[in-house]
């Protein structure tokens, strides 16, 4: 068996949390899948927050960071936010996590700098560079914690405008409610400059 790490405890953690869910993440069940002593995981993970922490790092980490400096800026933010949404939806069970958090992770950070240096390149001011920064991240994790509670059927009858758009329903996905909710978004990017 290979030596214990922090990336190693990290990636068991994520195992069981796409597996079994956050509940199911304790030292004890970290130290099962790892053929360790719990006690032994609390030297690269000292606290229940530090393997929370390391679970959305671990999620974080699989964004893509594309710099392509040749393509728009409001494409390379599309691109991010996109590539957001896949981590998110690739890992469901930890949206709750990644939801409430601190992203204070090198890995976070990585993310949020390269977003902002986008954003910035693209005229923003400091102000709307965060500002639309953190909306745009909001509304990805919102989507997806929307996303991942799937939809109860709903009736329309006695809601005029509810009955109006009900045919429509089936036909608009997920796909085409997050690309409509960020296009709306990154319009202001173009709009800022």
């Amino acid at each position: 068996m290979s030596r214990l790490s922090r990336e190693r405890a990290i990636a068991a953690a994520l195992e069981i949390v796409d597996r079994d869910g956050l509940d199911a993440l304790t030292m004890r069940a970290l130290g099962r899948a790892l053929g360790a002593d719990p006690m032994a995981v609390y030297h690269h993970l000292p606290s229940k927050a530090a393997l929370l922490d390391g679970v959305v790092e671990a999620v974080l980490g699989e964004i893509p960071l594309d710099a392509a400096p040749e393509r728009p800026p409001e494409e390379r933010i599309k691109s991010l936010a996109r590539g957001y949404r896949a981590a998110l939806r690739a890992h469901p069970n930890a949206l709750p996590a990644v939801a409430t958090r601190p992203d204070v992770s090198r890995v976070a950070l990585r993310l949020v700098d390269t977003a902002l240096g986008i954003l910035l390149e693209a005229g923003s001011s400091p102000a709307d560079a965060l500002t639309l920064f953190h909306a745009t991240s909001c509304f990805v994790v919102g989507h997806a914690l929307d996303e991942s509670g799937g939809a109860e059927p709903v009736t329309a009858e006695g809601y005029a405008n509810l009955a109006a758009v009900a045919a429509a329903a089936p036909h608009v996905t997920p796909d085409d409610t997050f690309e409509a909710g960020l296009a709306a978004l990154l319009d202001s990017v173009s709009d800022r400059r």
